[in-house]
């Protein structure tokens, strides 16, 4: 019978998300994640068949971050709602505004 896996997929994608706002994503690799988040290099391998694989999830989620400040109910017109979210995301998550933005992001804006 094969082992429970310990690490879960929401795991690795949260870990990596709080790994690239610290360090960037220029300076991830599985390797340096796997320590990040307290585990071998297996889970991560389990879960995604490359680097590239982890990175367009990456990108997806921070996309998907980004909605969320740019789409939150105030009382204020819609247009200036939309860009006070970008300008508070750029903000509050720095690392995570640069790699949308100023890295090789395949799924750029």
């Amino acid at each position: 019978m094969p082992r429970q896996t310990s690490i879960t997929k929401d795991m690795i994608q949260k870990g990596s998300l709080d790994y690239v706002r610290e360090y960037g994503i220029g300076n991830l690799s599985a390797r340096k994640l796997s320590t990040y988040i307290k585990c071998s290099t297996q889970p991560i391998y389990s879960y995604y068949e490359n680097i590239t694989a982890l990175k367009d999830d990456i990108y997806t989620n921070i996309y998907d971050l980004l909605k969320v400040y740019m789409t939150k109910k105030t009382d204020v017109n819609a247009f200036f709602q939309m860009g006070y979210g970008y300008q508070k995301f750029a903000k509050k998550e720095p690392e995570l505004f640069r790699c949308l933005y100023f890295s090789n992001n395949p799924k750029k804006l």
